[in-house]
């Protein structure tokens, strides 16, 4: 579980997490498709994708490649230095 400013804001669960909407406490479902452990797309219940995120070899995050970065902060497996 994940608590922000005091509040339950999401719930992980293997193979992505569902975030807990302040207005009305409803879950909203995300799911995650990782490669080889770096979260490579976030996708909606639907299959939508709401979030990708293109890498170089070895971790570094390829700029200005990706759309809906503040959905999964935790991005690889290793630092994002």
């Amino acid at each position: 579980m994940v608590i922000e400013d005091g509040h339950l804001s999401r719930v992980l669960f293997a193979g992505g997490y569902a975030e807990i909407r302040e207005s009305d406490r409803v879950p909203v479902y995300r799911y995650t498709l990782d490669q080889v452990g770096n979260v490579r797309a976030v996708t909606r219940e639907d299959g939508a994708v709401v979030q990708q995120t293109d890498y170089y070899p070895f971790r570094g995050v390829i700029a200005d490649r990706g759309f809906g970065r503040a959905m999964q902060p935790h991005k690889t497996n290793g630092n994002n230095q």
